[in-house]
């Protein structure tokens, strides 16, 4: 009886978050690996953009376009995955939008802060914040994740 208890906790309960983390959709095998994927999953409740991150969805976004240009179509990408939008500044260009998760209907912060690059460059800065709880189980890098998804798919030619 208690190898078996020994053995779903030793094996059980991994295998257990590593499906929290994947039915969340966050990247799992991906750079910097699954051991360090795993543990920050499982201990911070937030992500943010930075530079030089060993992370490389967390890296600044970079946009063709002006900040002015960027916004709406920063405004549409978070629409269309379904976030709230509760504050939206475009004389600041920042956003600040809401999800609530799937399971236990926490609410999640996303915010995004959109600067003047180079010429018709914009930097995209963003951070996902769970409210409740000391692990986000992936939830905030997939919510990155699907962000830089729709952005990319929203990104218009430099040569029109």
């Amino acid at each position: 009886m208690i190898a078996i208890l020994f053995f779903i906790l030793i094996v059980g309960v991994p295998l257990f978050l590593m499906g929290v983390v994947i039915s969340n959709g966050a990247p799992l095998i991906a750079s910097p690996g699954p051991v360090t994927r795993l543990t920050r999953y499982l201990d911070e409740n937030e992500a943010r953009s930075e530079e030089g991150s060993d992370f490389p969805e967390l890296e600044p976004l970079i946009i063709f376009g002006t900040p002015d240009q960027t916004f709406p179509r920063v405004i549409d990408a978070l629409e269309q995955m379904n976030l709230e939008i509760v504050e939206s500044r475009s004389n600041e260009n920042r956003v600040h939008a809401l999800e609530r998760t799937q399971l236990w209907k926490f609410i999640d912060d996303f915010h995004v802060v959109i600067e003047h690059r180079e010429e018709n460059n914009s930097i995209i800065r963003f951070r996902s914040e769970s409210r409740v709880g000391h692990a986000d189980f992936g939830a905030n890098i997939a919510r990155i994740v699907r962000f830089r998804k729709k952005m990319a798919s929203a990104e218009p030619s430099d040569d029109g």
